[in-house]
């Protein structure tokens, strides 16, 4: 699932790296999501549930972790919808190296998620979620592809796989 932002070539290509990191078919934008589409009858509890967005350490969208999960259970979201949930934006899921940050969009949405029994594993990066872009051009269009992806955290670059945590 993509949420606006960026200029529409730019966000297709880290939508596609995205997709072909986590071995996903496709992204969709939400307001194009069907009302129950996320129901655990629809997705069958086996997708993970990638979201991209803008944010910072205290909203994802524009949303806050309340006004976010209600706009996932307008879509049917519930538990068994997902076994996964990633959060794909900068700062979500903000830590320190010892993981000392207490509250963070992630780690209030994780709580919101247990209150309404839901399960799912919830990922967020611990930095800034940074993509590296590759302006091409063929038969007069613009288009980019993206050489890399990962976390920028003050005390280093996380590779993807790394600088994802686990919200608890």
């Amino acid at each position: 699932m993509a949420l606006d932002w960026d200029n529409q070539a730019a966000r297709s290509a880290k939508l596609k790296a995205l997709a072909d990191y986590y071995h996903q078919p496709d992204f969709t934008a939400f307001k194009m999501l069907g009302a129950d589409v996320m129901a655990p009858t629809k997705t069958g509890g086996k997708q993970k549930l990638i979201i991209n967005s803008h944010s910072n350490a205290n909203v994802f969208a524009g949303y806050s972790p309340e006004s976010f999960l209600t706009q996932l259970m307008s879509k049917g979201f519930a538990e068994g919808s997902f076994p996964e949930i990633y959060l794909m934006a900068c700062k979500v899921g903000e830590a320190s190296q010892n993981n000392s940050i207490i509250t963070n969009f992630a780690r209030d949405l994780k709580r919101l998620l247990v209150g309404h029994g839901i399960t799912a594993k919830l990922y967020a990066p611990r930095g800034i979620l940074t993509y590296s872009l590759e302006r091409k051009q063929a038969s007069g269009q613009t288009y980019y592809t993206v050489t890399e992806m990962f976390i920028k955290a003050p005390e280093r670059n996380y590779p993807l796989d790394e600088g994802m945590l686990l919200i608890t």
